[in-house]
């Protein structure tokens, strides 16, 4: 992890987050089911920095605030405030754990989890997720999102310029599966389904066989869910 120019308080609280995301990634799927994850992270101090080390990789900064680059397993992360550099810099580093326990990943799921944990937090032994305050307000969602059977259909539309509600959908079926027992286990065997075929993603075929099979009405209980007022998550 190099914070250059940054005081050793970030890099500290932010090594202390990840490891509550570890931590939680282990009540998912089984201690057993974990991997050691390597990432090298970057948070650049200017805006122009930052800026300097995605262009160098090729890549077009604009409207980005981090960047993972998968195939070099590296993350860099514009630091504009402490607050929004550690949200950036938790949603990067999750790309790099599902690299690692998960391999190749639909979109929605890559991007669902690492929006889902950005708002983590720790009180003693205890690990806390927040509703992402990009999707919700007074504990209640502030757009429209797909359903759930819609949004395992669509990776190819994160190439598309307005991804905002694919985002936002992602979240949300995160953050319903993980207020559930049930939603849990439904998401557990995915990620382990997942971490069966590392070098290739789930087809929407074995994804909707895996809804259909533990929970064949999952779109009523998504929608009914999505008007309720959204809880924190503790762990």
């Amino acid at each position: 992890m190099n914070t250059p120019n940054l005081p050793s308080s970030f890099n500290q609280a932010l090594h202390i987050k990840l490891n509550t995301v570890f931590k939680v990634y282990g009540q998912i799927i089984g201690v057993h089911a974990l991997k050691k994850v390597k990432l090298n992270l970057t948070v650049l101090p200017t805006r122009r920095a930052y800026e300097a080390q995605i262009k160098q990789r090729g890549a077009n900064p604009s409207n980005t605030a981090g960047m993972y680059f998968h195939a070099s397993n590296s993350a860099f992360i514009n630091y504009d405030n402490e607050h929004a550099a550690m949200r950036t810099a938790i949603h990067e580093a999750v790309h790099a754990i599902n690299k690692a326990v998960l391999g190749y990943t639909p979109r929605w799921l890559n991007e669902g989890l690492a929006e889902y944990f950005e708002l983590t937090k720790n009180h003693m032994q205890t690990g806390i997720v927040e509703p992402n305050s990009s999707w919700v307000k007074n504990s209640k969602i502030t757009k429209s999102v797909f359903t759930f059977n819609s949004l395992i259909t669509l990776d190819k539309s994160w190439s598309k310029s307005d991804t905002s509600k694919l985002y936002a959908s992602s979240w949300a079926a995160i953050y319903f599966l993980m207020d559930s027992h049930s939603g849990k286990v439904l998401l557990k065997n995915i990620i382990l389904a997942e971490q069966e075929l590392p070098r290739n993603k789930l087809s929407k075929k074995q994804l909707s066989t895996l809804l259909n099979e533990q929970y064949p009405d999952i779109d009523s209980q998504y929608s009914k869910w999505l008007k309720t007022s959204f809880k924190t998550h503790n762990f």
